[in-house]
Order: C-alpha cells, then structure tokens, then sequence
C-alpha cells in the first residue's frame, strides 16, 4: 500500500492466520517530512498484532503503536504486553502514543492508553 507524502510502516497478519478472520494487520502512516523509523520487536511470539514506529518531532522522541487484539482472545492484556512494557522501559524519556483496537469487553480503551502515556511519562 502507498499513500502520496507519507511512508508506510505496516505489520501484515500472518498467512496462516489469514483465513480466521477479515482484515490483514495494523498500519502506521507518516508524513515523510517527519524523521521516522520502526522499531523491531524481536522477541514477539505475542498472539496480538503490533507496529511501533519512532518519530522525532520539535526535539522530541515520540513512539507511536498500533495494536489490534482479536476479540476471542482471553488474557492478552496482562499476557503479551510485556512488549510495550519493555519498549516503555527502553525508551523512558520518550512519550508513548497507543492506538487500536483492543477488544477489552470490561475495558475502556481510552484509560488504556492514558495509563501508557502516564506511565511512560512519570517513571
């Protein structure tokens, strides 16, 4: 996929998995005037799809993700977050922007992301 002005950062669902469900993975696009790059997550044997992507604007380090939880999931919160939680830890003077679809059915997804972006600012 290309879009005019903006790179493309995407992280493609697996094509065994394909076949579970519609959709194909999470994207991130940015403006190409903005310095950026992806962060690799090495060791991500996560059951949910995730892009990080490093931006550094006004002097600022800023690391965006994308994450989607398939809704069938149990426990993925507390399971297979342990890679955001180490890039927070990677990363500790960055700020942390989370967006996607977390299908937390007791959940409110915007207290999850308040609660990274609090935590990565104040530890």
């Amino acid at each position: 996929m290309s879009l005019k002005n903006y790179l493309t950062y995407r992280c493609d669902r697996s094509k065994y998995a394909i076949f579970l469900s519609r959709g194909c993975g999470v994207l991130i696009a940015i403006r190409d005037k903005i310095n950026s790059k992806p962060i690799i997550i090495l060791n991500n044997a996560s059951a949910i799809e995730m892009l990080f992507v490093q931006i550094e604007l006004y002097d600022k380090i800023i690391i965006i993700g994308c994450i989607y939880t398939k809704p069938i999931i149990r426990n993925v919160f507390e399971n297979d977050f342990s890679d955001v939680e180490s890039l927070i830890d990677k990363y500790p003077t960055s700020i942390f922007l989370l967006f996607g679809d977390f299908n937390l059915p007791s959940a409110n997804n915007c207290s999850i992301v308040a609660f990274f972006l609090i935590t990565s600012y104040y530890i």
